[in-house]
């Protein structure tokens, strides 16, 4: 292998979209796991949903969640691609929040931190 590919996808305020443009019929988080599908070619492919939080009520914590545990809707879903092609993501499925990656950066501006802290108050 030739190490990983990262695939992220960012929201602050919203939800993911459940249709995308181009096909709706397919949700943002499939559209984003086919490009990391297509684009890892021979890395490992990992998808991250970076939030403002996991909260139950949020289409994508449902989501991902079933993802992982029946990757059968993957394979319905990506029905171009092989269930083999797709499992090497099943298992590399993500959800990060915000304040974790606030945390780990340093030397941030304090005008940038202050929006972002702002953006991802809880509710």
């Amino acid at each position: 292998m030739n190490g990983y590919l990262i695939f992220v996808e960012a929201k602050l305020e919203s939800d993911i979209s459940a249709k995308t443009r181009y096909d709706p019929a397919r949700n943002q988080i499939i559209r984003n796991i086919d490009i990391a599908l297509e684009e890892a070619q021979e890395r490992t492919p990992i998808f991250v949903l970076l939030v403002k939080d996991a909260h139950p009520s949020r289409a994508y914590v449902h989501l991902l969640r079933d993802y992982q545990r029946n990757p059968q809707a993957l394979f319905q879903a990506l029905s171009h691609r092989t269930p083999e092609a797709i499992m090497p993501i099943v298992p590399n499925l993500a959800v990060v929040l915000w304040n974790d990656v606030l945390r780990l950066l340093e030397n941030v501006p304090a005008d940038v931190e202050n929006e972002l802290q702002r953006r991802i108050a809880p509710w």
